[in-house]
């Protein structure tokens, strides 16, 4: 008679299990003593031991707040796995997302986009990511009126984003090395003075800002050795000269409300080659370098808000990598006494040298010691360097202090002269 009895109480409690979710009941009930197995999102064979109210979004919530991608769950997951005591049990607390940080490193990057006029679907974009610095080149308008329509139309949408706003910025290095033609400054080799070139810049400051530009890479320090990169395109070929003028052209810019963004540190006018045409070595040793081009650029810094490194390949280093990828370079900008913003080398030229990827490319370029990543007009290139960066960050390959310098210097600028 007992073994029916108990025969009958058994099947009725399965049936009971199998109406009210015999999957939970039986996880609540049943002690497993076998090995655990490590699953997807798992701790690999740790002890994966979870407080009973945890549900699986819970144990989930660490990598979504890291950016991971989690394995697929079906919306009655966190029921099947969670016992029905957890209803009136606290919920565990979530770890806060790191959207603020990941956001905020869109203000190390200064972007340019290759629409023309005011339909691009670039100025979209900008409510996603809030860039740093955004570079009009001449790809984005055919006329001055466009040009003015232009940053007139990124004012406004910049305006209506609110906080941070980007930067606008050209490069208006003089004569045919200017984003908008037919403006000032002339060609360095044609300003055969320090009043003109000062003159010069202040012309063409005022004429930009009114026009929303905030920067401009400009007021090139680089020495026109015969043949080489600069000639008939710098001040002079005598550092000298090419100290005094540049620093009578920054005194203009800065004058009429435009941060000018010096070049190409630590000077590339020995260069085979622009390094926007392709690879290009300066064969000079660093004693060299000292004794002419530093001559000309280190005194500069001081008083200039903005810094380009050069693209170039240097014998004085390791004659294979871009100057924007090696620590040792923006090192010695410090060390000469400059506390505004590194702009590394376009890094669409950069990759020309180094080979890689831009993703790559920005990664390096922030871990040697530049502040503001410039990727032109496109814009996969440009996502997949973020995405790259935050990466790096949330890895600890790129140093929390290198990440918050950078950001540092980025504000520090932005907040100088984007007001007005």
């Amino acid at each position: 008679m007992v073994p029916i009895v108990r025969r009958r109480v058994a099947a009725l409690v399965l049936l009971l299990l199998l109406a009210g979710g015999g999957v939970a009941g039986v996880l609540a009930l049943t002690h497993d003593s076998s090995p655990k197995v490590p699953e997807g999102g798992s701790a690999f064979g740790g002890d994966d031991r979870r407080p009973a109210h945890e549900s699986l979004i819970d144990a989930l919530a660490p990598l979504l707040a890291a950016g991971t991608a989690a394995p697929t769950v079906p919306a009655s997951a966190s029921a099947v796995a969670t016992p029905a005591a957890t209803t009136t049990a606290p919920r565990a607390r979530r770890p806060a997302r790191p959207a603020g940080q990941a956001q905020r490193l869109a203000q190390l990057f200064m972007v340019g986009f290759r629409g023309r006029g005011t339909a691009d679907p670039f100025l979209g974009r900008l409510a996603l990511r809030r860039w740093g610095v955004v570079i009009l080149d001449g790809a984005n308008y055919a006329s001055r009126t466009q040009f003015a329509a232009l940053t007139a139309q990124l004012k406004a949408t910049l305006a209506g984003l609110g906080a941070p706003v980007p930067l606008l910025a050209v490069e208006q290095g003089g004569g045919a090395d200017n984003t908008i033609p037919n403006l000032p400054p002339a060609g360095q080799a044609a300003i055969h003075s320090r009043a003109r070139a000062s003159a010069q810049a202040r012309r063409a400051s005022g004429i930009l800002r009114g026009l929303g530009v905030r920067l401009a890479l400009t007021a090139n320090a680089d020495i026109g050795y015969s043949g080489g990169a600069w000639d008939g395109r710098a001040f002079s070929d005598d550092p000298k000269i090419v100290r005094q003028r540049a620093a009578a052209a920054i005194r203009g810019w800065r004058r009429g409300g435009v941060a000018p963004a010096i070049g190409h540190y630590p000077g590339e006018g020995a260069a085979s080659q622009d390094p926007a045409n392709g690879p290009a070595t300066v064969g000079l040793g660093l004693a060299e370098l000292r004794a002419s081009d530093l001559r000309a650029l280190d005194p500069l810094l001081p008083s200039v808000p903005a810094l380009v490194i050069s693209n170039a390949l240097y014998a004085a280093y390791d004659g294979v990598t871009p100057a924007t990828l090696l620590p040792a370079v923006p090192a010695l900008a410090r060390k000469a006494g400059f506390r505004g913003t590194i702009i590394s080398g376009n890094l669409a030229e950069t990759v020309l040298a180094s080979g890689g990827s831009i993703a790559s490319a920005a990664v390096d370029a922030l871990k040697a010691g530049c502040d503001l990543l410039w990727i032109p007009g496109d814009a996969g290139d440009q996502e997949a360097a973020y995405r790259a960066v935050v990466q790096a960050v949330r890895t600890g390959e790129i140093p929390q202090r290198r990440v918050r310098s950078a950001l540092a210097h980025v504000a520090a600028l932005k907040a100088r002269y984007a007001k007005g």
